[in-house]
């Protein structure tokens, strides 16, 4: 089929030889201005209608999903009370930090004073001593310039103790900031106990000293005392526990009295203890029991009945029963 167009401005007419239908065009009038403000508002209404279309759809699909539910907002006070507790917790992991920091200055001040500052440059010995101070300093075996916090006092005690034999008491301490002070207290031979066809001769802590094949002059003579351990440099020890407390015991009890010197103590029976004071004055004491109180009985009859040039022996083995001592004056 032909189709015919007429152009309306040349006059000319075209032919289309399709089978489409022939379509002419059509010639609208131009709107008005009232038409025009009616199909704009229009418009709008139905741009309105859409968009609450729209967000009623989304708030559907929010309820429906509760993690996409809105978060409800706090109340002034609960924004109040958490805003004080981020404070506080603020405020308390700045002081666990300052004081960490603070600590750690302190540390490491301490470490770099150690190692940089407390250098050993004097050595003092006090007391008395059959040793020479560079002896005894020989003995510590601390070297000058060495740190003062590199060593134990204890060993270095302990050390002095056995290797100088004539010690009976040592003290090594620090003098800050860079002086070893060594405190001593010099053995005296004080006690003989028989070994054999010799004697061991023992410090007043019964330390043992020395052996030797006769009694010194002046040395008080242990009679009984069985020894198990007799270590050049070591405290003696009994064979018996219950026979070295009872001799500690009892020494410690006549050194607090004025019978000393004790020239002679026989403990060779539990039950017939005695000893020799002064070489004139012969004690009794019977049985290890209330010595502290026949002591103190004995001490009174000496001070009150004799003379003090005077021998005698003072029993003192019933003592705790009947109050009293049996004195006998003369040579015993």
């Amino acid at each position: 089929m032909r189709e015919m167009q007429v152009d309306m401005k040349t006059g000319e007419v075209k032919t289309n030889n399709t089978n489409r239908p022939q379509q002419i065009p059509v010639h609208k009038k131009p709107a008005t201005k009232k038409q025009m403000k009616a199909e704009q508002k229009h418009k709008k209404n139905l741009k309105r209608k859409i968009k609450k279309k729209l967000k009623q759809r989304h708030k559907q699909e929010l309820k429906g999903n509760p993690a996409t539910q809105p978060v409800k907002k706090q109340s002034k006070e609960q924004a109040r009370r958490v805003t004080k507790n981020e404070i506080r917790r603020r405020k308390r992991n700045r002081k666990i930090i300052s004081t960490a920091v603070v600590m750690f200055l302190i540390l490491l001040g301490f470490i770099l004073s150690v190692i940089f500052i407390f250098k050993i440059t004097e050595f003092r010995i006090e007391g008395n001593s059959i040793y020479t101070e560079q002896e005894i300093i020989d003995a510590l075996e601390i070297p000058l310039e060495s740190n003062i916090f590199s060593f134990s006092t204890n060993e270095k005690e302990n050390l002095l103790f056995k290797e100088m034999i004539y010690f009976e008491d040592i003290e090594v301490r620090r003098r800050l900031p860079n002086t070893v002070v060594v405190n001593v207290v010099g053995a005296v031979e004080s006690y003989a106990v028989a070994d054999g066809n010799g004697y061991v001769i023992l410090s007043q802590g019964l330390k043992v000293l020395r052996s030797t094949d006769e009694l010194p002059q002046g040395v008080c003579l242990i009679q009984g005392l069985e020894l198990e351990t007799k270590v050049l440099g070591e405290t003696v020890t009994a064979t018996t526990p219950e026979q070295q407390e009872l001799l500690i015991k009892l020494l410690q009890e006549i050194s607090q009295t004025s019978l000393m010197p004790v020239t002679h103590i026989d403990i060779t029976s539990d039950y017939d203890i005695s000893f020799v004071s002064d070489n004139r004055l012969k004690v009794v004491l019977g049985a290890g029991i209330d010595t502290k109180y026949k002591l103190d009985l004995v001490e009174k009859v000496v001070q009150d009945e004799l003379l003090p040039d005077q021998k005698a022996t003072l029993d003192a083995s019933s003592a705790s029963t009947t109050k009293s001592v049996w004195v006998n004056v003369g040579d015993f």
